[in-house]
């Protein structure tokens, strides 16, 4: 009795080993077919961003934003930003300053909600669940990092299963609180040139840049 009672133990653990494997792989496979459309071409899209203490919104924005591989550009009420892949820039609505700046990870995150198309390719473990999105049948992918002390330290991305374009995605950087991006209205396929994710100081005449580098 205790012999078959050890092997039904450890048959429940090996299988239990191997469905954590296939969830993982499945999550991963998910991302790879997200980051795959969003890596393809441009993305034009709406967002509105939630900020939360604890559980309760203290703050909320909302605009476009466009992205081409690890570039990007948001407009908003609040201001605008540009992101070349290297070097942002950051206008807020009625400055007469233009800031200049090599952003972080964190940074990145909670300006560009697509960041996670290449944050979750190492230091994360991946893993998925069936979910529903305002009546979409989506996937909840998590990401929940390796080591402590990395930027973002856990990431929720809502993904809808038929187009495999995010709806929404939360993240949590080290020692701080939750932020949200819904995503809506997205365009794929677009095309832009190199100025476009680059501040213009023609088209911004009277503002002086800051570098804050």
């Amino acid at each position: 009795m205790k012999h078959t009672k050890w092997l039904t133990v450890a048959l429940t653990a090996i299988a239990l080993l191997f469905s954590a494997k296939a969830s993982a792989q499945n999550a991963r496979q998910i991302l790879d077919q997200t980051a795959a459309i969003l890596s393809s071409g441009g993305v034009q899209a709406n967002f509105v961003v939630t900020n939360y203490k604890k559980q309760t919104a203290i703050g909320r924005s909302s605009g476009t934003f466009y992205s081409s591989g690890r570039r990007f550009k948001i407009v908003s009420a609040s201001g605008n930003s540009w992101f070349d892949g290297k070097t942002l820039w950051s206008l807020m609505d009625g400055s007469d300053e233009a800031y200049v700046s090599t952003p972080t990870k964190k940074e990145l995150q909670s300006l560009n909600p697509y960041a996670f198309v290449h944050l979750y390719k190492s230091g994360y473990t991946i893993t998925s669940t069936n979910a529903d999105y305002l009546g979409h049948a989506s996937y909840e992918v998590k990401l929940k990092a390796q080591k402590q002390g990395m930027e973002i330290n856990e990431v929720l991305i809502t993904i809808d299963k038929a187009t495999h374009l995010p709806h929404c995605v939360r993240f949590r950087p080290s020692g701080g609180e939750w932020v949200r991006v819904q995503v809506s209205g997205v365009k794929t396929g677009q095309k832009w040139n190199d100025n476009f994710f680059r501040f213009d100081g023609k088209a911004h005449s009277g503002v002086r840049v800051v570098d804050l580098r």
